[in-house]
């Protein structure tokens, strides 16, 4: 006899009591708050609507269960690769929480009290929620027993379990389950300075010895010349330096002979002693040190360039000016640099600040300070390129530098492309609807498109912008190096700009601001801000390690939010930028190497080239204000390429070539995650 699935499992819920996705309900409400308020809603659509305000799931059976125990099983598909699963049967009943990755069926056994409604929560949602099982069915009790002790074998090395003991065998399997949530990520910044600071940076370390002969204080407004130290510390009124920072300041300064300045990671700190809200730091960001006035109060200064920095800020009439004075500091580190780097991050937290100095930033800007950066930069610091001007960013966070531009410059875009031509449409449009600031050519290269109004499309552009798009066939197997690099033989510009076909530019001057950095002459890859079609980020610069490869830094923030430390909204250096909007000068181009298109053909290519352009000794750049959509990439499967093989070998690749700097994302902090994109403290053991 043939039944059909329906029939089957209508039979089996029936007979064996299976609670399949129908018979359960779900909400974005809280359900412990607004209790009898809550909105339940029936399985209907395929999937849950999701944003940042309300990345959280209940579910809830419609009924309640028997006292026995049950196997839950969770299974569900998208980019929420990082769910946390927490479950609580009653008021006073038991919690669980578990990482419930997508893309897996997970199972949890669970004692259900008669009675009790029984509520499953998903939380640290991305994306919308995609339920393709949610299943509970029960178990006897020996068999439950059973799977509980056999899980926890796997946690035996973590926990000291008594298999003799059911009650704190319950509790050990609860708290085994907890942890897997709890290991790389930490709620509370109080907790982290117990379970890290405390235990892996300070335990153990004697901060007894005198450092009075090594340095001096230098208070905010008296900045004077210093004869009796060797290094100078700036501090603020009212500020604290913690008594372990002159042990750690000490201990670099002899590890490293040739320190000019250090700056450390900080906090702020209550009247009541109550620490919060850590700053943690990447190591030296030049470029985010130069476009932003909060980049920091801890700085320890060699009394060689002190010195100077105070003979020079005289000339100018500018001794107690911090910010300018700190700029010379820094300015004659530069000097000395001889392609070593003489400025070091401590990534300890060694100074408390009173005063909170990630304030909104003023419409009015600091004349004196932009009016002194320009000059300086024009007069003396001419390696970082010539500047025209510094105003205050679209964002109020910090400053944006213009760039020269050359009397004779042109823009060489590459889009390699396949039909899709409402996607091509909406790029080429926005190309020239959106002011670029420069002149521009455009190079479609065609990968075996098949549909007949492309070519009619591709027709049509020639006729109206014959000396300005020009289109290449490239009729082999699709591999997105090779044809970058083909396009390359073509371009007449000085800086060549790689394009996704499904980027669209929103902002003005997007061409003037991606060529003037690209053509400066420290500068390697240059990238934009990219946003999703709902406008939360899909990338604002690379951070290498996340999810074991890379990942886009603030990824799923809203376009309006400023990030950590504002660095949403900061022209700064990152370890690399996507592929999807990428320049870079020319010359750069072929010196680094181009793209990898025999062992990188469709992923990382990008983080393989950025990382090229920094063994070089070039500088990648994120630009804030260079801002467009990128269409598809929110939408695409999370199988299609990504779950490849191809794929898995070329994760291979770079984990090989690059396995130093994925292992340290210099422009991220050893404190905090690697798990997901959002900046959220980690417990990594580390030490110094």
């Amino acid at each position: 006899m043939f039944f059909s699935k329906k029939i089957l499992t209508n039979f089996l819920k029936r007979y064996f009591s299976i609670y399949s996705k129908g018979d359960w309900e779900w909400t974005l409400d809280d359900p412990f708050i607004n209790k009898n308020n809550t909105k339940w809603m029936v399985f209907k659509e395929k999937y849950i609507p999701i944003n940042i305000d309300r990345n959280k799931v209940w579910f809830r059976l419609k009924r309640n269960l028997n006292k026995k125990w049950y196997v839950l099983c969770i299974f569900h598909l998208g980019l929420n690769r990082f769910t946390f699963g927490s479950l609580k049967n009653g008021e006073y009943g038991f919690r669980q929480g578990r990482l419930v990755s997508s893309g897996k069926k997970r199972f949890r056994v669970v004692k259900i009290n008669k009675g009790q409604p029984f509520i499953l929560c998903l939380s640290n949602l991305q994306e919308d929620l995609q339920i393709k099982e949610l299943l509970i069915y029960p178990i006897p009790a020996f068999i439950a027993w059973i799977k509980i002790k056999n899980r926890l074998k796997s946690f035996s090395k973590e926990f000291k379990i008594n298999f003799n003991n059911k009650p704190l065998i319950w509790r050990s399997y609860n708290k085994a389950l907890a942890s897997t949530v709890s290991k790389f990520k930490v709620a509370k910044y109080s907790t982290w300075i117990k379970r890290v600071e405390e235990k892996y940076l300070i335990k153990n370390q004697k901060f007894d010895k005198n450092y009075s002969n090594y340095f001096s204080l230098q208070k905010f407004g008296e900045f004077d010349f210093v004869n009796n130290s060797d290094w100078v510390i700036l501090i603020k009124e009212n500020d604290i330096i913690p008594d372990w920072s002159y042990y750690f300041y000490h201990k670099l300064i002899s590890e490293k002979d040739d320190c000019l300045i250090i700056f450390s990671d900080e906090d702020f700190i209550d009247s009541s002693g109550k620490r919060y809200n850590p700053n943690f730091k990447s190591e030296w960001n030049r470029e985010l040190f130069l476009t932003n006035p909060n980049f920091g109060n801890s700085w320890v200064i060699s009394s060689k360039i002190w010195n100077q920095a105070i003979e020079i800020s005289k000339q100018y009439n500018k001794t107690n000016d911090f910010n300018i004075v700190l700029l010379i500091c820094v300015y004659l580190a530069d000097k000395y640099l001889n392609k070593k780097n003489r400025i070091y991050h401590l990534p300890i937290i060694c100074y408390h600040s009173k005063t909170h100095y990630f304030k909104k930033f003023l419409n009015t800007p600091n004349h004196d300070y932009s009016l002194f950066l320009r000059e300086f930069i024009s007069r003396r610091w001419k390696n970082l390129g010539k500047i025209n001007d510094l105003k205050i960013n679209k964002f109020n966070t910090g400053y944006k530098p213009f760039w020269s531009v050359p009397k004779s410059s042109l823009l060489s875009i590459i889009i390699p492309t396949k039909d899709k031509l409402i996607l091509l449409k909406k790029c080429i449009k926005s190309i020239f609807k959106n002011k670029s600031g420069i002149k521009f050519e455009i190079l479609i290269l065609d990968n075996k498109s098949e549909n007949r109004n492309t070519y009619d499309y591709y027709e049509s552009l020639k006729n109206k912008f014959s000396n300005i798009v020009n289109i290449h066939k490239y009729n082999y197997e699709f591999n997105y190096s090779r044809i970058n690099n083909y396009a390359y033989q073509f371009t007449k510009g000085e800086v060549l700009l790689f394009l996704n076909n499904d980027v669209e530019f929103i902002s003005q001057d997007w061409g003037l601001d991606l060529y003037t950095n690209a053509t400066r002459p420290e500068i390697g890859c240059v990238g934009s801000k990219l946003l999703y079609p709902n406008k939360t980020i899909q990338h604002a610069g690379i951070i290498l390690g996340i999810h074991g490869i890379a990942g886009h830094a603030h990824k799923y923030f809203r376009s309006d939010q400023k990030g950590y430390q504002n660095r949403i909204s900061l022209c700064q250096e990152v370890s690399a930028v996507t592929g999807a909007c990428m320049a870079i000068a020319k010359e750069r181009f072929n010196q680094i190497g181009m793209f990898d298109d025999k062992h990188l053909k469709v992923n990382y290519n990008d983080v393989d080239l950025c990382l090229r352009a920094k063994k070089f000794g070039f500088r990648n750049l994120y630009l804030p204000e260079v801002l467009a959509i990128h269409h598809e990439s929110a939408t695409r499967s999370i199988t299609k390429g990504y779950q490849s093989l191809n794929n898995e070998y070329e994760k291979m690749i770079l984990k090989k070539r690059w396995k130093k700097f994925l292992q340290n994302d210099p422009f991220y902090s050893r404190y905090l995650t690697l798990l997901n994109e959002d900046f959220s403290l980690s417990y990594r053991e580390i030490s110094i």
